[in-house]
């Protein structure tokens, strides 16, 4: 994929990362405990998404940002993606999963980053973990990408879960991201 066709797939809120075998949803208090939700598996654990709009792609699929070589800078293997298609075949509104790359691979690769807002934050299990969350005004003209994006990244343990949303693309109480790792 090229960077302009993946711009399409930005997207933003947060992602949980719980060790040991824990898990842990990040909801809004009033969104229902029981709602319907899609899990995705990868070598560094699980997380689930709502059933409601998202789709989890099979692992060999990934969603990346190139360079001016085209080669892949920002990767995600298997992601779980919101609205798919929406645009054309590669295309959505938002895509979550695990990653390699730290937050400035992916804000280097998606254009002008805003601050980063940083914070600590305890997991159910007592687990402290980075989240970081940061807007992006997008270096693309492509049809279908959003001007901004908002990308969040939980790091815990060594690995790193990120969330890249069209600016607006979901409401922060539609999100329900949990993460388990084995």
């Amino acid at each position: 994929m090229t960077r302009a066709r993946v711009a399409a797939v930005l997207g933003v809120v947060a992602v949980l990362c719980v060790v040991a075998t824990a898990a842990v949803a990040l909801t809004r208090e009033d969104t229902a405990p029981d709602a319907p939700t899609l899990t995705v598996a990868g070598p560094e654990g699980s997380f689930e998404v709502p059933a409601d709009g998202w789709k989890v792609e099979d692992a060999d699929v990934r969603v990346f940002y190139a360079d001016e070589q085209g080669r892949p800078v920002a990767v995600v293997h298997g992601p779980a993606v919101f609205r798919a298609g929406y645009c054309g075949k590669d295309s959505n509104q938002a895509f979550a999963g695990f990653t390699r790359e730290p937050l400035g691979a992916w804000t280097g690769a998606l254009g002008e980053a805003g601050p980063v807002d940083r914070e600590a934050v305890v997991l159910e299990d007592g687990t402290v973990a980075r989240l970081s969350r940061v807007d992006v005004e997008v270096d693309s003209a492509a049809p279908c990408s959003a001007s901004r994006v908002e990308v969040s990244m939980l790091e815990v343990g060594g690995v790193r879960a990120v969330l890249v949303r069209d600016a607006g693309a979901l409401p922060d109480d539609d999100v329900l991201l949990s993460l388990e790792l084995s």
